[in-house]
């Protein structure tokens, strides 16, 4: 993308960007969407941009903000754009039982969708009057043809009398060429096309085997990456809970400690407490901070000490958090890990 030009980078942005909103990251939506919009393109050609951004907004069951994308840009829209921003608000409208603006927003689709029907109708008969009058065209053409050849051949027949059987052996004899010729042909090009695929089988083989390898590559450098993040965390907090112990050797951490916590975590995670909240805006304060603790790889035995519990109770509470934030197909170690 960075050698494209400003609109087909845009054109890039808009389809990741709808990728991930089919997939329910809106999170990522918002990312490339964004970046499309910062593309500064004519007003005309960001229609199909701010349109996106207001279907976020509405998966997000936000109306004002989703208006406020879609409503404003739709002068610029195509029909068939216009179409789908009036069923994307009606069905946003339907989620969030405003029965009022579902019923406007549905009444605008019906009429968009069928005029839309109906502009597709005329371009369907339109092509088939084109089609009938190339066909009629074709026909007046052959029979020009055959009339011409009908009166070629007259021609012949009349000049050529006294040279038909010669002009038979030496048809005969060039019919016997052509085709020698033709199959000579025929063979080089299929040696040619046999020779081609073989190449580009190879050609495909190396290229999966250099995708492979990159592959494998970018697997590595990632778990690097992760483990050099929980180094450098670990490195920044172990030491600090571990002066914390009182004489009995038990640890007790004031607020101003679980803010520096969360904040290790932030940095090294890319805003995760942030990005916890918003897609579980249903944990608390407590819940998120052990949240941190778990996302550092912290031994159960420290994590026990934190909480003054046993090692039994730290799994339990992991075990309500996995079914209150409904995870599923994975512990929530492995979750929380990979957030």
């Amino acid at each position: 993308m960075p050698s494209g030009t400003p609109v087909s980078i845009a054109q890039s942005e808009l389809y990741l960007s709808r990728i991930y909103l089919e997939q329910g990251q809106t999170d990522s939506a918002f990312h490339y969407i964004n970046n499309a919009i910062c593309q500064n393109l004519p007003r005309k050609e960001t229609a199909a941009l701010h349109l996106q951004k207001g279907y976020i907004f509405a998966f997000l069951l936000q109306a004002d903000s989703a208006t406020h994308h879609i409503l404003p840009f739709l002068p610029d829209a195509s029909l068939k754009q216009r179409t789908e921003a009036y069923r994307r608000l009606f069905e946003m409208y339907g989620k969030k039982q405003n029965e009022k603006q579902e019923n406007i927003y549905m009444r605008k689709y019906i009429l968009s969708h069928d005029s839309l029907s109906a502009e597709r109708k005329e371009m369907v008969i339109e092509k088939i009057q084109d089609m009938h009058e190339y066909k009629l065209q074709r026909e007046r053409a052959n029979k020009a043809e055959m009339q011409a050849a009908h009166h070629k051949l007259v021609f012949y027949r009349i000049a050529v009398t006294l040279g038909v059987v010669i002009l038979i052996l030496l048809l005969l004899l060039h019919r016997i060429r052509v085709h020698k010729q033709k199959l000579t042909e025929e063979l080089k090009a299929t040696q040619w096309m046999r020779m081609e695929e073989t190449l580009k089988r190879k050609e495909a083989e190396v290229a999966l085997a250099h995708e492979q390898e990159k592959l494998k590559q970018q697997e590595i450098d990632r778990l690097n990456k992760s483990v050099a993040y929980y180094r450098q965390l670990n490195a920044i907090t172990l030491p600090s809970l571990l002066r914390k112990r009182n004489s009995q050797g038990a640890l007790h951490l004031t607020e101003e400690e679980w803010d520096i916590i969360q904040q290790n975590t932030d940095t090294c995670f890319d805003g995760f407490t942030r990005r916890l909240k918003e897609c579980y805006p249903q944990l608390t304060e407590e819940e998120l901070r052990f949240c941190c603790l778990v996302k550092m790889d912290l031994p159960m035995s420290l994590l026990s000490e934190i909480y003054h519990i046993a090692k039994g109770s730290i799994s339990r509470r992991k075990m309500r958090l996995k079914e209150k934030m409904h995870i599923e197909n994975s512990s929530f170690d492995e979750f929380i890990t990979a957030f």
